[in-house]
């Protein structure tokens, strides 16, 4: 590639050199700019031109001789003084460290950009050698190259035993008769006088790179078989060092093998490579034959424990745990018909834990079950519309049981698929607060189960304490659309609840008018000067979700706090910082036992007018100011609280 850049043929002394240390000084500066934090903004999505880069300026040595004048240097080969090829070797170091410490983008296409202005100079200071008699070494210098990268991450091994199975590795002893054949080469670069022992030392060279790459092997230390992994479809658990594996069922070994014997076996397709494991066997299960073998991908083992043919041993498939999806985090509700009688289950899902509450109607059955969550392993299955999920393992502490749920997302998010309390499976919806199924002053509605006769000071069913009431209803904005992060539909509510505690002191956000433009056009809600206090009512939960989308959802701003806010370990997650008129019929009802609030300035999830683009709402809740409201700078930190609409 790099062939093709333009040579020129008479020597610039030192002008290309200059040239590339003013831009890899340049890189340097913008490289360091950021520090070592990783950004959101500008992350790396690509290598490919700096590792091309790189590949070129190693090109770009290739055959090129030094010289302090070309005198001593074939016409026939090019030559750069020593002081080009060290700046080049230097820049290649830069690029290097760049590729392993940039965080940004830009960062590595300056880095990119540095390197190829360095190539550039390097290629403009070739010449041509002057000597019509000077010996040609170019073919042995690139055969030097070659020798040197052929052994370059080579282990030495005496068997291979130490190896992992990804690396390869040679004895010791043809290590060191390679290693011998390249010195010999070195050597005759620098003493000898005739072209033939040049050719000699080639020939030489690239016999033994040839047999040194016959020589190599990869290792057979299984070490990406090291680790825990998880049954999909059991409640089994495999863990595996290099002397001892322990297979687990629901919490109870089956069998323990010690000073495990690792002996290869080949396998099939994608599960190619694995081992027969022996050794010293104890437990209730006995296995006659151990057999495991790694996917290609590395992500999954499959397990047998017989030697049969053809290849039954696809017995049972292990795999690594992963992250959980916070998608799946959220209250579940399935409904079916028993033999005639009406089963509804409510699952409660988080990170830790899982929640299940069943009712069957016809013999006044309830039941509630509190599972901890151990792992989550990510599973598939070949259906369109529920193709990916996870394996929960499950622990029930009250009954000492483990366990296992397979749970599947629908595509668009909105459901999910269980195969564990219904043979088949059941298929669970996301619960939303009905709108219209319940009659308020109900002791419960008779499609949601909530209670709809509450009291003004009376716990809440999040923990905290009801401060508003509207028999009519109001509605609450929904946000986003389906598969989207935070989102919810509109719902009507008739009780306001505030959280039985207080966040603290937080700013509200960024003051610059483009943040201001951006809000308002992502439909926050903003204040201008409403009189009618029901104007904002129903506002603040959406608010809060277009607030959390632009600060993040680990911001410590007072929008994304109040959103992260929980209660009843986890159940009830669907707080929000309250809108300016919700934050005022909180002030009404500030004295009110059990709510308390002393302090006098708290923020809302409103904006300021278009007049004050750098102010937000806040609300003063003393006792000697009736109006209330006022724009405050979005950076001041001010007492925050949140609260429900249900």
């Amino acid at each position: 590639m790099k062939e093709q850049r333009k040579m020129k043929k008479e020597k610039r002394l030192g002008i290309g050199s200059i040239c590339f240390l003013l831009s890899l000084f340049t890189f340097i500066l913008l490289a360091c700019d950021n520090g070592t934090t990783p950004s959101t903004s500008d992350p790396i999505t690509s290598l490919t031109a700096l590792e091309t880069a790189l590949s070129d300026a190693n090109a770009a040595k290739d055959g090129v001789a030094t010289s302090a004048d070309g005198e001593d240097v074939h016409t026939s080969q090019k030559w750069v003084t020593q002081a080009d090829l060290n700046t080049l070797n230097a820049a290649i170091a830069a690029a290097e460290t760049a590729k392993t410490n940039s965080t940004t983008q830009t960062q590595i296409n300056n880095a990119a950009k540095a390197l190829n202005d360095a190539i550039d100079a390097f290629n403009d200071a070739k010449t041509d050698g002057k000597s019509e008699t000077a010996l040609v070494y170019t073919a042995l210098d690139t055969a030097i190259n070659d020798a040197n990268a052929a052994k370059a991450e080579i282990q030495t091994s005496a068997d291979g035993s130490d190896i992992p199975i990804e690396d390869e590795w040679v004895t010791e002893a043809v290590m060191e008769a390679f290693e011998d054949a390249i010195e010999a080469a070195q050597t005759a670069r620098t003493s000898a006088t005739e072209q033939g022992e040049i050719d000699s030392a080639v020939t030489a060279l690239n016999e033994a790179i040839g047999a040194f790459n016959e020589a190599k092997a990869f290792g057979t230390k299984p070490t990406d078989f090291y680790g825990t992994w998880y049954n999909t479809g059991w409640s089994e658990n495999v863990e595996i060092t290099e002397n001892k594996l322990v297979l687990t069922s629901r919490g109870a070994v089956l069998y323990t093998i010690e000073d495990l014997v690792w002996t290869p076996f080949a396998g099939d397709g994608d599960y190619s490579t694995g081992y027969k494991l022996t050794g010293t066997i104890s437990g209730d299960l006995d296995p006659e034959e151990d057999y495991w073998f790694i996917h290609s991908d590395k992500q999954s083992l499959a397990w047998w424990d017989r030697d049969e043919s053809p290849a039954p041993w696809l017995y049972a498939i292990f795999k690594k745990a992963a992250d959980p999806d916070p998608g799946f985090y959220d209250t579940w509700v399935a409904e079916y018909d028993n033999y005639g009688s009406l089963v509804r289950i409510t699952a409660v899902l988080t990170a830790d834990t899982l929640i299940v509450t069943t009712e069957i109607e016809v013999i006044s059955y309830l039941d509630e079950d509190e599972y901890t969550i151990e792992t989550w392993v990510p599973i598939s299955r070949d259906n369109p519309d529920y193709p990916t999920g996870y394996t929960l393992m499950i622990y029930d502490e009250e009954d000492d049981i483990y366990d296992f749920i397979q749970l599947f997302m629908h595509t668009d998010g909105e459901s999910a698929l269980v195969n564990y309390f219904v043979q088949g499976g059941i298929v669970f919806e996301r619960w939303i607060p009905c709108s219209d199924g319940h009659t308020f002053g109900e002791a419960n509605c008779p499609v949601c189960g909530i209670k709809y006769n509450y009291t003004l000071g009376e716990e809440g069913p999040g923990g905290g304490i009801i401060f508003y009431i509207d028999s009519e209803g109001f509605n609450v904005e929904g946000y986003g659309s389906k598969g989207d992060t935070g989102y919810f539909a509109g719902y009507k509510a008739h009780f306001l609840e505030v959280a039985p505690g207080n966040l603290g002191k937080r700013a509200w956000g960024n003051t610059n008018e483009t943040a201001y433009n951006t809000l308002v056009a992502n439909g926050l809600s903003t204040y201008n000067g409403l009189s009618d206090i029901d104007d904002i009512i129903g506002n603040g939960r959406k608010d809060t979700q277009i607030l959390v989308a632009h600060f993040g959802q680990n911001s410590d701003n007072a929008a994304p706090g109040a959103a992260a806010y929980t209660t009843n370990n986890g159940q009830t997650a669907d707080w929000f910082l309250p809108s300016i008129q919700e934050l005022g019929l909180l002030r009404e009802q500030r004295n009110r036992q059990g709510i308390g609030i002393t302090s006098d300035w708290w923020w809302s999830s409103t904006q300021s007018s278009v007049d004050s683009p750098a102010a937000a709402m806040a609300r003063d809740f003393s006792e000697g100011n009736n109006s209330g409201s006022y724009g405050s700078s979005k950076d001041s930190e001010m007492d925050c609280i949140a609260i429900r609409a249900f």
